[in-house]
């Protein structure tokens, strides 16, 4: 098994919104923060909407965030350690941190993994990476996603390929495990089903009217597939959120399927009340975290066996699935998206 994601020493860079102003970065590295009221708190680039330009994704932003964060810590002053814990910072040792899992290795559906792209950073369809991330740093250690692949969860928790795996089911009837592979089986709080996003003025009134019509989706979801076929949908795969929707806004795609979570959030933003025609909800899923069997007596002074390792992690998952906490990511992932979109559609005008 490959490891595709690391948290370790990350410089991390996030959207903090679009506005008349311009575009807000935030950005941390190597355990460091700005501490400076201006820059409120975190380093921010606002860059002036007139001054956009295709290449300004992601990927320059963190050289961007890289720059200043480098001079901010020459001149002296202004910059602090982050509290420990923290996804960037090295993790402590303490007694309820076993050393064989000081990195924690969690598991997803591949195609829940972060995209990788030489060319564009894109946000992933589902949540799983987002929350797999914000446990491993709760818990004060790294975080190294792996990808699972199909029907493969049960042999990678059972050998400890993984310490823990994010696996999508119904709410009704969670993932099914044989023999003891699992300690424990613990619902995120996060369930959702599928949408589309529309034109305002579609004529599809119906699931049954997308007969001969042009779905796009992503690879995540996947489980739509005979369905859609079954109604007679013409289907375009593309590998990012993003890009489905924007095939919407360019009318090269008659509807984008995805999560209704996340597409409720993004019909909230104003630049998409034109685009927020919708369909009644279809194939709910949930979100469960499948604890694998820690090795017992990894840290015997501890105690910290599977099922103490599962007791250590079950509040930590009530309190990051909290509605407060899901709806934070849900929102969180419509305006990088929202973003993303808006550089595909400048992106042909500033060549």
């Amino acid at each position: 098994m490959r490891k595709i994601y690391t948290n370790e020493n990350a410089l991390r860079v996030s959207l903090v919104g679009v506005s008349g102003f311009g575009v807000s970065f935030e950005c941390r590295m190597n355990g460091l923060q700005i501490r400076n009221s201006y820059l409120f708190m975190h380093i921010r680039l606002n860059i002036p909407l007139d001054r956009l330009r295709w290449q300004w994704s992601k990927a320059a932003a963190r050289w961007a965030c890289a720059t200043v964060l480098v001079a901010t810590h020459a001149i002296g002053g202004g910059v602090a350690p982050l509290a420990a814990g923290t996804r960037d910072s090295p993790v402590p040792q303490t007694p309820q941190t076993p050393r064989s899992l000081q990195t924690l290795k969690i598991g997803l559906p591949a195609q829940a993994m972060p995209l990788q792209s030489s060319q564009r950073d894109y946000t992933e369809e589902g949540l799983e990476a987002a929350l797999a991330l914000a446990l491993a740093e709760r818990l004060g250690m790294r975080a190294e996603l792996l990808p699972l692949p199909a029907g493969g969860e049960q042999a990678a928790l059972q050998q400890g390929q993984v310490d823990v795996a994010l696996l999508q089911a119904s709410a009704a009837r969670p993932p099914a495990f044989d023999g003891e592979a699992v300690t424990a089986l613990l619902p995120t709080g996060f369930e959702t089903p599928l949408s589309v996003a529309m034109r305002s003025d579609t004529d599809v009134r119906d699931w049954r009217d997308l007969e001969g019509r042009t779905v796009c989706l992503t690879h995540a979801s996947a489980r739509a597939h005979a369905w859609l076929e079954g109604l007679g949908a013409r289907l375009h795969w593309l590998d990012a959120p993003a890009q489905v929707l924007a095939q919407v806004r360019t009318g090269q795609c008659d509807a984008a399927l995805g999560n209704q979570a996340q597409l409720q959030a993004l019909f909230e933003r104003q630049e998409w009340r034109k685009f927020s025609a919708t369909l009644p909800p279809q194939q709910p899923q949930a979100l469960w975290l499948a604890v694998g069997r820690a090795e017992d007596g990894a840290d015997d002074d501890a105690g910290d066996g599977a099922e103490a390792w599962a007791a250590r992690l079950q509040p930590v998952l009530a309190e990051l699935g909290s509605p407060a906490q899901w709806d934070a990511r849900v929102r969180q992932w419509a305006a990088d998206v929202a973003f993303e979109v808006y550089f595909d559609q400048i992106g042909p005008d500033c060549h």
